[in-house]
């Protein structure tokens, strides 16, 4: 469970770090801090990441996402809320 939880937390910051064409987790956890400056962009971010990836999931496609590409249009979305 450590490990699932580990990789899913890697895959989710490399989303968000896929915004500026960062293949990176802390590059991902330092803009999504920046992100987090407007809480309400911060939680959109987040939960366009985590609905995306989930979404590519559900729908088939490989589950071993290691650059996080799933979750970029998902993050972007979430912040582009105004």
């Amino acid at each position: 469970k450590e490990a699932f939880t580990h990789k899913s937390l890697l895959i989710l910051g490399r989303g968000i770090g896929q915004v500026m064409f960062q293949n990176n987790a802390l590059s991902g956890l330092l803009m999504l801090i920046g992100i987090f400056l407007n809480y309400a962009n911060g939680l959109l971010a987040v939960s366009g990441n985590i609905i995306s990836t989930l979404t590519a999931r559900i729908s088939g496609y490989d589950c071993d996402d290691k650059n996080g590409l799933y979750g970029l249009n998902g993050t972007l979305v979430g912040i582009s809320r105004r």
